[in-house]
């Protein structure tokens, strides 16, 4: 570990010990560079032809009023890019503020804007880490030679599927020649890197569990095999209650057979050395994610973690948050970070376990960062019962 990343940590607890101020930055930002993609994954909380209406996070955060358009709606919410100077200005304060960890992320391909590798750049120099969250269908030989010079850190990408047939099912309306594209590129990164004898960017396949994918997994398998992806990632979906998304939650057949595919699964994997989150995907799949009784024993630190900028601006916590904190094109991040609302934020999150109740505007109930929070909670405070 380096002396900068250890300060980093170092920080994180002084702020924690505390109880609501921050003596540095966020240990990680999730930045959102674009809202629009070049892909309709049926999964997808914000372009899925199975949900009419607006996104689920543009409706939770009242952004837009029930009774909109949606076409109107859908081709302006789908149309923003980040700005450049604002999310350079952006990186350059987290980056000062002892940020680590970068994640380009968001409702959107992050490679559509055309000044991510600006921005990866801005980040790698400094000696920081830099991830993204894409579905790698428009990566090309150019892209990927930068990212390997850059020694960018890993490359998180959604697949769905291990076969261009089952590929054409999760993503209506894609080219034939779509799945194949993606699967060359694979090859290409596997190729380049192992020329160059280098080990970024990790290549981390994930492939989110619906009912349409349920019974191929095996080939989702042999597919992150054959283009020597490093990790693998199963995801739950969640339908949020929706009765658009409802079609999509597998049926208890279809869950009995994952189970049992997911145990073949990992045998394949660990003879292969994929590392893979098998283990803890059936803890969460058996039963529905309820953290309920999770935060009735311990605390959430993600005041201090993470913070999530979206590409209009607004600050969140974390993903499951969703009233936002502030707005960079309002005031600097710094003083977001710094202010009132945060402190307050922090305070009320770590004092969740105590008060019984979710933070206000947030879905701690099913929370998808509690692993994060168990780990930080099982350093502060190793003597305390595990959960």
């Amino acid at each position: 570990m380096s002396i900068i990343r250890g300060l980093a940590y170092a920080r994180v607890a002084a702020g924690i010990i505390h109880g609501s101020r921050s003596f540095g930055g966020p240990f990680q930002a999730n930045i959102s560079l674009t809202s629009r993609c070049n892909l309709r994954c049926i999964h997808c909380y914000a372009y899925s032809h199975y949900h009419e209406g607006p996104s689920f996070f543009e409706m939770r955060t009242n952004q837009i009023a029930h009774q909109c358009s949606n076409d109107t709606h859908k081709k302006s919410a789908h149309r923003l890019d980040a700005d450049f100077d604002k999310t350079n200005s952006l990186i350059e304060t987290l980056l000062s503020l002892g940020t680590q960890n970068f994640l380009f992320s968001g409702n959107g391909e992050p490679f559509l804007h055309k000044n991510i590798l600006d921005f990866t750049e801005c980040v790698k120099h400094a000696g920081r880490t830099c991830t993204a969250n894409t579905n790698g269908t428009i990566l090309d030989h150019a892209t990927i030679d930068r990212l390997i010079t850059l020694r960018f850190d890993e490359l998180r990408i959604t697949t769905m599927a291990g076969t261009r047939e089952q590929y054409e099912i999760t993503h209506p309306d894609v080219s034939s020649a779509t799945f194949d594209r993606l699967r060359d590129n694979l090859l290409y990164l596997a190729e380049q890197k192992k020329g160059l004898r280098t080990d970024k960017p990790v290549v981390t396949l994930v492939s989110v569990i619906i009912s349409k994918n349920s019974e191929t997994l095996m080939d989702f398998s042999q597919f992150a095999h054959a283009v020597r992806a490093e990790r693998v990632l199963f995801r739950p979906f969640d339908d949020y209650n929706s009765e658009d998304f409802s079609r999509l939650v597998p049926t208890a057949e279809q869950a009995a057979s994952i189970e049992k595919q997911l145990m073949a699964i990992t045998d394949y994997f660990d003879s292969r050395k994929i590392v893979h989150n098998i283990g803890n995907f059936l803890k969460v799949f058996r039963k529905k994610l309820d953290t309920t009784h999770l935060y009735r024993h311990i605390s959430c630190y993600y005041g201090w973690l993470s913070a999530r900028i979206e590409v209009d601006g607004s600050v969140y916590p974390c993903c499951r948050c969703y009233t936002p904190l502030g707005n960079i094109y309002e005031k600097e991040f710094a003083d977001i970070w710094k202010g009132q609302p945060y402190q307050r934020f922090r305070k009320t999150a770590l004092h969740i376990n105590k008060n019984k109740t979710p933070v206000d505007g947030c879905y701690c109930n099913s929370c998808v960062h509690h692993t994060a929070n168990l780990r930080v909670h099982r350093i502060l405070r190793p003597y305390e019962r595990r959960y």
